[in-house]
């Protein structure tokens, strides 16, 4: 009779392969996979990690499956497009409208950094009304003018992500009046190194408090708002879980106004780190030092 030892080698076997020339030694066969074998949805997740560029210009290029996936509309429904990839930007805003094209007004998730160029955000309010979420980082120049004309185009948006960009009590106003889903609004700057009290601004804060009642996440980073500001977004904005006001150094939370802000289920102090912050960078220990303990602004003549 055949030994459990002999039988278990067999079995083995069927799944090594011995090396005959050394003895008790055995070499795994290396098993390979097509990667055109993998799902669907994985090959298109791995495509839109490339980028929209990439994804348009040279991926469709590389075999049939890419290609069929590529010219699917719903490969463009989020883009991401970074104005800082290239030297010239006439050629990416081609590249990007394109995108907005094959989308066919399914486009649903925007990001936009580095870019100048307005017309960029209206070809997108022309084509894609589904848009439910905006990010904006780096453009400052027309863009502004040409968001103010934009956001009654955009009626189901549910999030707008500006960072290094104006947020103006202009654009809350229209948010409030087009925007009427809008759950999360994020206006990022990274915070001044020096203050003056000159400088104290409360109309963006205040235009929260009266136009966006139903909001439940607020990222003002850096924002020149106090103590006022901060009072008329807490009295209009009841909804509130997430209150991010790091950065904001004209604050002072004493009292009251402290033990409010407590209450929030996520707040976050104006001193608190800005490490994470996309686009707001603590790169030295001066700089967080800085930030810590503020420098006031000498004017010439005082």
């Amino acid at each position: 009779m055949m030994s459990s030892t002999s039988k278990s080698n067999q079995e083995i076997a069927k799944k090594i392969k011995l090396n005959p020339n050394t003895k008790h030694q055995w070499k795994v066969e290396q098993q390979t996979r097509n990667w055109l074998e993998l799902p669907s949805n994985i090959m298109t997740d791995i495509l839109f990690r490339i980028g929209a560029k990439d994804m348009l210009q040279n991926a469709q290029k590389v075999c049939t499956t890419w290609r069929k996936i590529c010219k699917d509309p719903s490969i463009c429904r989020v883009l991401h497009v970074d104005g800082s990839t290239q030297s010239y930007q006439e050629p990416l805003s081609m590249t990007f409208k394109h995108a907005v094209d094959k989308s066919q007004g399914q486009l649903i998730d925007l990001t936009m950094v580095n870019f100048d160029d307005d017309r960029l955000l209206t070809y997108v309010a022309d084509r894609s009304s589904q848009l439910r979420r905006l990010e904006v980082a780096c453009c400052d120049g027309q863009l502004y003018i040409s968001m103010l004309k934009c956001f009654k185009k955009f009626s189901l948006l549910g999030e707008l992500s500006l960072h290094s960009t104006v947020l103006s009590g202009r654009i809350v106003e229209k948010l409030g009046r087009y925007c009427p889903l809008l759950k999360i609004l994020k206006g990022n700057e990274r915070p001044d190194t020096y203050w003056h009290e000159d400088w104290v601004e409360d109309e963006t804060a205040v235009a929260i408090g009266d136009e966006l009642p139903g909001l439940t996440h607020l990222e003002l980073i850096g924002n020149n708002m106090s103590n006022y500001g901060l009072k008329a977004i807490l009295d209009g904005c009841s909804h509130l879980e997430l209150l991010d006001l790091r950065g904001c150094f004209y604050i002072e939370l004493k009292g009251a106004i402290r033990k409010r802000c407590k209450k929030i289920k996520c707040f976050k102090m104006p001193r608190d780190s800005l490490e994470g912050c996309p686009y707001i960078f603590e790169d030295s220990a001066t700089e967080r030092w800085l930030q810590k303990f503020r420098v006031p602004c000498k004017r010439e003549g005082k």
